[in-house]
């Protein structure tokens, strides 16, 4: 199969790799419909990634279609539309007994050596980490899902709800969802802060943003007290990777 494969820092290139095979009875494979570019994926091809590293398949935001399935699986045939959890936990150690998954040491990540990305035509997965997509999502919307999942996981852990107010800190691809996540939950004012104005824009105009910010501005904390009567943002979360974000927060 075609696949894009970073071959060493810097170098990602097309070629021709091993198509994966089914080697357990609960696995599938699913021909790749569409997929993401995480920052995850940028920082292994810069090097940066704690544990993507080249030479590797990358790619884990994805949507396709089952093309063959193992003896074991029963609940999906070829042709099922899904997308896929890109981790497999140990199940076995204290944090995934807890339901801590996220912090398995010895999970398995999609995109990395342990488990060949999505940036290829074809994937293996498991059957309990596969899901439908249903037919009125896209494989463009599916291959968002994972990244939203993050969102929603945010907003539970945060309570986000109705009237709750929110401060997004950063609002690329997770933060803007972060935002209409909010939004979806009732929540508002939902306020948006960033220092690029196209994702501001796009926060406002396509994910549900209140009010939005050009960053850096003085008059920031001053103007969330005053939309929030005074009271300070319920909820504020830092979506971006600048440890200056704390103390604006705290503010």
């Amino acid at each position: 199969m075609r696949a894009a494969y970073l071959e060493s820092t810097g170098q990602l290139v097309m070629k021709d790799v091993e198509k994966p095979r089914i080697t357990r009875p609960d696995e599938v494979l699913i021909q790749v419909k569409q997929v993401g570019v995480c920052g995850s994926e940028v920082h292994a091809f810069q090097g940066t990634h704690p544990f993507r590293h080249a030479p590797v398949i990358l790619g884990h935001e994805m949507a396709g279609v089952v093309t063959e399935v193992g003896a074991a699986v029963t609940d999906f045939q070829p042709g099922d539309r899904v997308v896929v959890d890109p981790q497999i936990p140990c199940g076995e150690c204290e944090y995934c007994k807890r339901g801590d998954i996220n912090l398995c040491p010895s999970k398995r990540v999609l995109g990395t050596q342990a488990w060949t990305g999505a940036f290829g035509e074809y994937i293996t997965a498991p059957q309990a980490a596969t899901f439908a997509l249903p037919e009125q999502l896209s494989f463009s919307q599916g291959s968002l899902i994972e990244p939203l999942t993050v969102a929603v996981h945010v907003a539970h852990r945060a309570g986000i709800g109705p009237g709750t107010s929110v401060v997004t800190l950063g609002t690329g691809s997770i933060g803007g969802m972060v935002c209409a996540t909010a939004r979806a939950l009732g929540a508002g004012p939902v306020i948006a802060a960033d220092i690029r104005q196209h994702c501001l824009d796009a926060a406002r105009e396509r994910m549900g943003a209140t009010h939005d910010f050009l960053l850096p501005d003085p008059n920031f904390a001053s103007q969330v007290l005053e939309l929030t009567g005074g009271e300070g943002a319920d909820v504020v979360v830092i979506a971006a990777d600048e440890p200056a974000l704390v103390n604006l927060a705290l503010d």
